[in-house]
């Protein structure tokens, strides 16, 4: 009879566990994540970025507990080294996009060399404004960091260029607004 409760127990403790544990969906399902992770975790970042009131561009980062440093500058450094290169060409195609749909009503938008020159410079102001949303320490250790370009921070990249007119700015920024609203 102990031998039986002890197996019942055991049995038990192993389906509760396993009840905590799940696989995530999308691009990370191969990793494990515990049920109260943040959905940004799970591939859905924009769908916190929304919850929290904005649009944007967005990565998640894993720093395995390793290569966590100890303090919160380091760790947001150190999430940003990961996250630029993920999010520069998503960057890059925004740009070009916005850029393809101003054609000939967007005021002065250079053509030629200096329009993919004009696009390199916002391209790497943006990546140099990337940002550290949010982060999640999981029960393994891990840490997971949130990063972000958003529609504020695009705005202010695409009015503080020297290269474009006022008239410029204005609709570059309305067709950046509306293609992250898509």
């Amino acid at each position: 009879m102990r031998m039986m409760i002890v197996g019942v127990l055991v049995l038990a403790n192993a389906l509760g566990c396993a009840a905590m544990v799940r696989r995530a969906p999308g691009p990370m399902k191969d990793l494990p994540v515990l049920i109260n992770d943040p959905s940004w975790i799970r591939g859905d970042c924009q769908s916190h970025l929304r919850s929290k009131g904005t649009v944007g561009l967005c990565a998640t980062v894993k720093l395995a507990s390793g290569k966590v440093p100890n303090n919160p500058g380091a760790v947001a450094g150190a999430a940003l080294e990961q996250g630029k290169p993920q999010l520069l060409d998503t960057i890059q195609k925004l740009i070009i996009r916005i850029f393809d749909d101003c054609v000939s009503s967007c005021g002065n938008i250079p053509n030629g060399p200096p329009r993919v020159q004009l696009i390199g410079r916002l391209t790497s102001s943006m990546v140099d404004a990337l940002n550290v949303s949010d982060t999640w320490l999981a029960k393994d250790d891990n840490l997971y960091a949130l990063v972000a370009l958003d529609l504020g921070t695009m705005t202010k990249v695409i009015s503080s260029s020297p290269d474009l007119d006022a008239e410029a700015k204005a609709a570059l920024t309305n067709r950046a607004r509306d293609a992250l609203r898509r």
